[in-house]
């Protein structure tokens, strides 16, 4: 009915896992919700640690000079170097929240997020705008896929982008992904994972989508 203000009472929280320091700096930036992120201080870097390379880079190598000596390095060369830098200032004795400050802006991190629908509603109208970021353009798909299975009426579309053309697409797509989950979801078990298969949505890299059922 238009009235958007009674969306507040109700909120959702998504665990969002493997994305970059450069999406979770633009998220946080909604500040009508809250959030809880991993730390860089406290959790240690190691040669597993994970990174989000932007798909447009590709294979490209770049020459560096360094003192002189010309390097032909790889996006994987330079965080590897970062890595090893940071590694390297811990085993000198220096501590975490200053060695941290090597790492690169693509370096993996989790973070929590809860908020309101309508916050939500303005989120995601921004986030998935073609002319979004990439890496969060598709996390926040994800995140309105899940948004329109547990509560679909709501998010059924998004008030400030009604005409977006590219968004409009997408949310036609969404529904057709949902289709056939909808009547799994409803049955599921309480506590019971279930995955949402994003194959199909033309995103710009793999996201992966699950919800747990709690009702």
């Amino acid at each position: 009915m238009g009235h958007l203000d009674v969306l507040e009472h109700g909120s959702l929280t998504y665990d969002i896992q493997g994305v970059s320091r450069a999406l979770t700096h633009q998220l946080v930036r909604h500040r009508l919700a809250s959030f809880s992120q991993q730390s860089q201080r406290y959790v240690k870097v190691t040669r597993g640690f994970g990174y989000i390379k932007p798909p447009k880079i590709g294979d490209a190598k770049i020459e560096v000079d360094v003192k002189g000596i010309k390097l032909n390095l790889s996006f994987e060369d330079v965080v590897d170097i970062c890595r090893q830098v940071e590694e390297g200032y811990l085993k000198l004795g220096i501590p975490s929240e200053d060695a941290r400050f090597i790492r690169v802006g693509g370096a993996v991190t989790n973070i929590v997020i809860t908020a309101n629908p309508r916050e939500y509603l303005h989120i995601f109208s921004l986030r998935c705008a073609k002319d979004a970021q990439w890496e969060i353009q598709d996390i926040c798909y994800a995140m309105l896929s899940l948004a329109k299975l547990v509560a679909p009426t709501i998010f059924e579309s998004l008030p400030e982008s009604k005409n977006d053309t590219y968004i409009k697409e997408r949310m036609e797509k969404i529904d057709e992904i949902l289709e056939p989950i909808r009547k799994r979801f409803e049955e599921a078990k309480r506590g019971e994972l279930i995955a949402v298969p994003l194959d199909t949505l033309p995103l710009h890299h793999p996201v992966e989508a699950h919800i747990r059922k709690i009702l």
